[in-house]
C-alpha cells in the first residue's frame, strides 16, 4: 500500500486490507504492525481492520513499515505500507532583541537576527532576513542594513530614555515572524583609550598581523573593540586592517628601511572611536648594487668619460657606488682607466685613424664591500679636433668692439652624446677661442653687459665630422645707456685714450674696454680696490708682463665713477697708461676679474673703428662728437656709430683740423631732416673756436654731468 500525506496533519485512517484478497468465504483481520522507518507511529484499529498512523513532527519525506493479517484458518499474510510525508514551510521564529547605543549617535547597527531561527525547518535550507521594520516609539530613524540581514536605528537628535519597536522575519520560503526591538539610548559614550604600539621587523620582511588593540581600553567593559580603518603610507609600504578587524596587516615597501609611523582608528561596540598610533621600525639589511649594461662612444683622437654609473642602482640609502675595476679594449684600440673619484671610466683613444667597436666589463662597490658587473658595448669614432673661436663685434657684424674679460660660454653634446660645457674670457685682443673640440652641436653664448643696451647674444653651431676650424662671433646690437656720458666723452681729440671698467658690488670686474694706448696691451686685468676706492691694474705689453698700476678714483680728472646700476658701478680713466701710472713692478699682485689672450701670442691692438668714444688727450687735435640716433625717444646711442662714427657732408675736415662751433654742435645734436646747414650755423656764435669750447669745457668739468637722457631729449624737442 501507497500513501500520501502533508507534513504535521495529525493522525491518518490507512484502510490496508482493501486490496488484499483471501479465499471465497474468508475474513481478513490484522493481527501486528512493524515500527515505521522514519520515526512516525501506526496501531491497529479496535476492529482489527484499519491502521492509524501519525507522522513525526516536521518530518518529511518517506517512511515504511509492515503489518501482518490472518484469515479465519489463522493463516498469515504480510505486506508493506509505504507514506510519503509531503514537506510543509514552518514558520521562522523572531526572538526578542535588546540594545543599548547612545545619544546622538547615527546608523547604529543592531543584528536582529543573531537569535533568531528558522524555526522547525532545517537551518542549512533557509535564510533569514529581516524585511520589514515598524516605526520607532521615540521617533528614531529605523532602516533596514544591506542585504536585510541588520537594522540601522539612529535616534532621535537629543533623546534619550528607551525605544521600541518591530521587525519582519523571514525565511525566505513564505513562512514570517515578527521579532521586538527594545533600545536605550543612554547619554553621550566616552571615546575607548588607544596606547602607541612599536613593533619591530626587517626590511622586505613578508606581510604579518599586529595586535594593536592588545593595551587599548574601552571605558565599558561590556564593550568590545575592534579597528575600523588605518592611515595610508607615505613611503609605499601595503597596510589594511585584518578581515575580522581586530589585527593591522603590514607589509614595508621594498628597500625600505627607517620608522615609519602610522594611524588606525580604534572603535568600540558603543560606537565611540579614538586615534591610536603604531610605529614599525625597520631595520636596514644590504642590498647589493645592480650594475646595468652601457652602450657608449667615444672619439679615437682624444679622451672620453664615460658615466657608467648613471643607469646603475644603489637600492641602499647613505652608500656611494665607485667603480672598482675595468677590463680593458683589445689591443690598439686605445685605453680605459678609472676616474680618481670612482665615478667615471675615461676612455683615451689610440690617437690613430682607428675607427670600430669593443666590448669591456666594469665592476662597481657600494662601499660596504658588494659588487656587481656589467657590460659596456662601445664604438669609437674618428675625427680631426678644432677650435671655434671669435669676437664680440656691433650690430653689422663688421666691427670688433674692445670690450675685455667678458665671459663667454660653449655648450652642448659632442658626436658621442657626451655633454660639453666649457668657459673662457675675451683676452685683451676681443677674441675667444675653445680648442680642441669634437664635433657636435654647440651653443655659444654671453650674458647681457652691464650699462649696455644689450640682450646678451647667442649662437648655434654644427660642427660635422669633416669641418675644421670655425669662426662664430657675438654681437652686441645696443648701445652704451646715455645716463653713462658726460660732456667729456662729446669733447676731446680723435686719439683718445681710456679704460671704462663695469665692476661688480665686490669689486670683481664684469667687462673693460681699453682703447688708445689701453688697447695695445696684451693682457688687462682690473677690479675695484672697495677699502681704498681705487682702481687696481695689472697688464702686459709686447716686453713687459708685470705692468701695475692703483687709480684713486678721488681724483675725477683722471678716474671717476661716471654710472651706476643696482649693485655695479661703472669706471673710467680718461687719459694713457702713462697719466694713469702704468708701470713694471717687481711685486705683481693678484687682481680679480681679468681677460687674457686665450693662448694667442701678442696682440694686434684694437684699431680706430674699434674704439668706444673716450677720451681725447686735449692737444691740438679735433673735436669729436658721436652721432646721436635721434629716434622718437632719443633713449641710447647707436654703438656703431659710438665706435665708428661716419664723416658727412658737415664734418668732412682733415683728422688733425679743427672742427667749427657749428660742426660741433651739429655732431653732438645730431641733424634734423628740417635743418640745413646754414640754419645751424645762424643758431651759433661763429666766433668761437674748438680751443675756446674744449678750454670753456675743462674749467667746468669737475662738476658738469650731462644727463643725455632729459638734457638731449630737451634740446632736440626745442630744435623740432
Amino acid at each position: 500500500d501507497v500513501y500520501n500525506f502533508d507534513e504535521d496533519t495529525g493522525t491518518h485512517v490507512l484502510n490496508v486490507l482493501t486490496n488484499d484478497t483471501t479465499q471465497s468465504g474468508s475474513v481478513l483481520t490484522i493481527a501486528s504492525v512493524s515500527a515505521p522507518s522514519g520515526g512516525g507511529t501506526v496501531t491497529i484499529a479496535s476492529d482489527g481492520k484499519t491502521l492509524n498512523y501519525t507522522s513525526v513532527a516536521n518530518f518529511h519525506g518517506a517512511e515504511t513499515f509492515t503489518y501482518t493479517a490472518r484469515n479465519q484458518q489463522n493463516v498469515p499474510l504480510t505486506a508493506t505500507v509505504t507514506v510519503q510525508v509531503t514537506d510543509v514551510n514552518d514558520p521562522p521564529v523572531a526572538l526578542n532583541d535588546t540594545y543599548t547605543v547612545f545619544r546622538n549617535t547615527a546608523q547604529n547597527i543592531l543584528e536582529v537576527l543573531t537569535n533568531d531561527t528558522t524555526g522547525a525547518d532545517d537551518p542549512n535550507s533557509e535564510s533569514l532576513t529581516v524585511t520589514a521594520v515598524s516605526a520607532g516609539s521615540a521617533g528614531g530613524t529605523i532602516e533596514l542594513g544591506p542585504s536585510g540581514l541588520t537594522v540601522r536605528y539612529t535616534p532621535k537628535a537629543n533623546f534619550s530614555g528607551t525605544e521600541t519597536f518591530t521587525y519582519t522575519l523571514s525565511d525566505g520560503r513564505g513562512g514570517t515572524a515578527t521579532g521586538n526591538v527594545s533600545v536605550a539610548v543612554n547619554l553621550e559614550n566616552p571615546p575607548p583609550t588607544p596606547q602607541n604600539d612599536t613593533f619591530q621587523l626587517q626590511e622586505d620582511a613578508a606581510e604579518n598581523l599586529y595586535d594593536v588593540l592588545v593595551n587599548d581600553t574601552t571605558n565599558d567593559p561590556s564593550e568590545t573593540l575592534s579597528i575600523s580603518a588605518v592611515g595610508t603610507s607615505t613611503v609605499g609600504s601595503s597596510v589594511s586592517v585584518s578581515a575580522d578587524g581586530l589585527k593591522v596587516r603590514y607589509r614595508p615597501a621594498p628597500n625600505f628601511n627607517g620608522s615609519e609611523v602610522l594611524t588606525y582608528t580604534l572603535r568600540d561596540s558603543g560606537g565611540a572611536t579614538a586615534l591610536g598610533q603604531m610605529t614599525f621600525t625597520v631595520a636596514a639589511v644590504n642590498d647589493p648594487p645592480d650594475a646595468i649594461n652601457d652602450n657608449v662612444s667615444g672619439l679615437s683622437s682624444t679622451t672620453t668619460q664615460w658615466n657608467v654609473l648613471a643607469n646603475d642602482v644603489n637600492v641602499d640609502q647613505g652608500e656611494t657606488l665607485k667603480i672598482i675595476a675595468v677590463t680593458q679594449p683589445p689591443s690598439g684600440q686605445g685605453t680605459v682607466a678609472i676616474s680618481s673619484d670612482g665615478r667615471y671610466l675615461v676612455y683615451t683613444g689610440p690617437g690613430s685613424s682607428f675607427e670600430g667597436s669593443f666590448s669591456i666589463t666594469y665592476t662597481i662597490d657600494d662601499g660596504t664591500g658588494l659588487t656587481d658587473t656589467a657590460t659596456i658595448a662601445a664604438t669609437i669614432s674618428n675625427y680631426v679636433p678644432r677650435a671655434i673661436s671669435g669676437a664680440i663685434v656691433n650690430g653689422d657684424a663688421s666691427i670688433r668692439l674692445p670690450f675685455v674679460g667678458v665671459p663667454i660660454s660653449l655648450s652642448g653634446t659632442d658626436l658621442t652624446g657626451a655633454a660639453v660645457s666649457k668657459s673662457t674670457t675675451v683676452g685683451a685682443d676681443g677674441s675667444y677661442n675653445f680648442a680642441q673640440l669634437a664635433p657636435g652641436d654647440y651653443q655659444l653664448s654671453r650674458e647681457p653687459l652691464a650699462f649696455i643696451n644689450d640682450a646678451g647674444a647667442t649662437v648655434n653651431i654644427q660642427s660635422g665630422v669633416s669641418d675644421g676650424d670655425m669662426v662664430s662671433n657675438l654681437n652686441v646690437a645696443g648701445s652704451l645707456k646715455v645716463g653713462y656720458f658726460d660732456i667729456r666723452d662729446f669733447l676731446g681729440s680723435t686719439n683718445k685714450n681710456s679704460l671704462t671698467v663695469a665692476v661688480e658690488a665686490d669689486g670683481t670686474a664684469a667687462w673693460l674696454a681699453p682703447r688708445g694706448d689701453w688697447a695695445q696691451l696684451t693682457t688687462l686685468q682690473a677690479n675695484l680696490d672697495t677699502t681704498t676706492n681705487a682702481l687696481k691694474i695689472n697688464a702686459a705689453n709686447g716686453t713687459q708682463s708685470n705692468l701695475r698700476a692703483s687709480v684713486p678714483l678721488a681724483n675725477n680728472l683722471l678716474a671717476s665713477v661716471v654710472g651706476r646700476d643696482a649693485s655695479m658701478q661703472l669706471l673710467r680713466i680718461r687719459g694713457s697708461t702713462v697719466q694713469a701710472g702704468l708701470a713694471a713692478t717687481s711685486t705683481p699682485t693678484s687682481i680679480s676679474a681679468s681677460s687674457s689672450t686665450n693662448g694667442t701670442s701678442g696682440t694686434q691692438g684694437l684699431s680706430s673703428t674699434g674704439e668706444l668714444d673716450g677720451e681725447g688727450e686735449g692737444e691740438s687735435a679735433a673735436v669729436i662728437a658721436p652721432a646721436i640716433e635721434t629716434s622718437p625717444s632719443n633713449s641710447q646711442l647707436p654703438l656703431g656709430e659710438l665706435v665708428a662714427p661716419t664723416p658727412t657732408a658737415i664734418n668732412q675736415v682733415p683728422a688733425a683740423a679743427p672742427l667749427s662751433p657749428s660742426q660741433a654742435i651739429q655732431r653732438l645734436l645730431g641733424s634734423s631732416p628740417r635743418m640745413t646747414a646754414s640754419d645751424v650755423a645762424n643758431r651759433v656764435d661763429t666766433s668761437l673756436t674748438a680751443a675756446a669750447v674744449d678750454e670753456a669745457m675743462q674749467s667746468v668739468l669737475p662738476s658738469m654731468q650731462l644727463q643725455l637722457a632729459d638734457d638731449l631729449s630737451d634740446t632736440l624737442a626745442r630744435r623740432r
